[in-house]
């Protein structure tokens, strides 16, 4: 956030119904914040975590029936 001051200093007395607290408010002004364009890197994150949740279940399944078949023995 940057603070805008003018370049040319105003007169403080321009007409009779202005008075000096606007002159010092208006050096003082903040910009607004610029905002960031929307990400377009959801739906990609989305797939790639959808991805890794079906590995990660299909591992548990695996370990499950692996477990199964040595509980037997």
């Amino acid at each position: 956030m940057t603070i805008k001051k003018p370049v040319k200093a105003a007169s403080p007395v321009q007409s009779p119904d202005v008075s000096g607290g606007v002159t010092i408010a208006d050096r003082f002004k903040l910009d607004a914040p610029v905002e960031a364009p929307p990400s377009k890197g959801l739906l990609p994150a989305f797939i790639v975590s959808l991805t890794g949740l079906f590995v990660s279940g299909l591992l548990v399944y695996m370990l499950w029936k692996h477990w199964e078949f040595l509980m037997p023995a």
